[in-house]
């Protein structure tokens, strides 16, 4: 796939977004409308670029950030969970254990 200066700007604008929305992002359709990609150019170029997915990329922040509030805060797993985007602690427990 080719990716052009402006695909890359376009790209590095989505990921801006998603570290700061990862808990709840927008949908593909969503962030390809506003950044003006088509889905496929999204997606894969999203790949090329940065070597996961968009989901892969939002799943690892939410891990991230899952371990950091675990091990430093006091909050509730539910507390946890919804504000890090999981409709459930059993949602948010079944994503903390590796397949």
């Amino acid at each position: 796939m080719r990716v052009t200066e402006r695909d890359r700007r376009q790209l590095a604008s989505v990921r801006d977004l998603l570290s700061v929305e990862f808990a709840n992002p927008p949908t593909i359709h969503g962030l390809a409308r506003r950044f003006g990609l088509n889905r496929n150019k999204l997606c894969g170029g999203f790949l090329q670029s940065y070597g996961v997915t968009v989901y892969e990329f939002c799943d690892s922040l939410r891990m991230e950030n899952a371990r950091r509030l675990l091990a430093e805060s006091q909050l509730a797993i539910s507390e946890i969970a919804d504000s890090l985007g999981y409709g459930s602690s059993s949602a948010f427990s079944a994503a903390l254990v590796p397949a």
